[in-house]
């Protein structure tokens, strides 16, 4: 006993359904690959960033006080401020712009007896490579907490 030839019929509806299948998989393939393609700023990430900032690992200046700086610079080169904490993340509407709020302390310099923490707020934008940093924005804000 034979087994009739399929007909064109059937064989046209056999790989149009494959084809959709193939089409299908591919979509979810790629939607997945541009839903993971958006990195996530956490609290992990934006504290690392933060604590490698230039503003971060400068030293302690008079000026930033609102006092006047001695000639030759900051008294102070050894100071630096470290990150103690990544307290909240607040993302724009759109997910490509995030405000951090952060703790910090003074190490070394005339501000490490205190016992306060300094607090501070970084902005942080997302472009095509990742999370970006404003630097002179978290300097400026800086030294505006700092100063009361």
């Amino acid at each position: 006993m034979t087994t009739p030839a399929p007909s064109f019929v059937d064989l046209t509806r056999t790989y149009v359904t494959r084809l959709n299948l193939i089409l299908i998989t591919t979509a979810l393939a790629l939607a997945a690959v541009a839903c993971e393609g958006r990195p996530k700023l956490d609290r992990d990430l934006a504290g690392k960033i933060i604590a490698g900032a230039r503003p971060m690992s400068e030293p302690f200046k008079p000026a930033d006080m609102g006092l006047t700086e001695p000639p030759g610079g900051s008294p102070f080169p050894e100071s630096h401020r470290k990150l103690f904490s990544v307290d909240g993340i607040a993302m724009s509407g759109d997910g490509t712009q995030a405000t951090v709020d952060f703790k910090g302390i003074w190490l070394g310099g005339p501000m490490e007896d205190t016992e306060n923490l300094f607090r501070g707020q970084a902005l942080f934008r997302l472009y095509d490579d990742g999370w970006r940093l404003d630097e002179e924005l978290l300097r400026r804000s800086l030294s505006r907490h700092e100063r009361g």
